[in-house]
């Protein structure tokens, strides 16, 4: 599936690693954040990678997407077979708190800012 560390105090980085199809990380994000013991309310820097993520995404994954607060999204460059807006706008619909990102550093940046917003 790929891996989710935490980055900072609250703040997750979600790398989705050459999944067959996105049903293949629906439940395992859900061990993860169990596992884990990440806290409702903590943001998520979510990177789909190289991975085609598409509007079949797994119900289950898009769930996991409201134990979040915010949700820094790093949205890679669009190609003739893949748009990764597609993706970014279901993701955003399950957590409106969604932000665009091009880069992983404008991501975490973007999250800290949030976080101190809130203190």
């Amino acid at each position: 599936m790929g891996s989710i560390k935490k980055v900072a105090d609250n703040i997750y980085y979600l790398r989705l690693d050459k999944v067959g199809s996105c049903s293949l990380c629906g439940q395992e994000l859900l061990t993860y954040i169990e596992q884990l013991k990440i806290p409702t309310g903590s943001r998520l820097i979510l990177n789909t990678s190289a991975n085609n993520c598409f509007t079949f995404c797994d119900d289950t994954f898009l769930a996991g997407m409201i134990n979040f607060k915010s949700i820094a999204y790093v949205v890679k460059e669009e190609t003739a077979t893949h748009d990764p807006w597609a993706h970014a706008m279901l993701v955003h619909h399950k957590n409106k708190n969604t932000h665009y990102c091009d880069s992983y550093d404008e991501a975490y940046n973007w999250s800290i800012s949030q976080q101190q917003n809130d203190a």
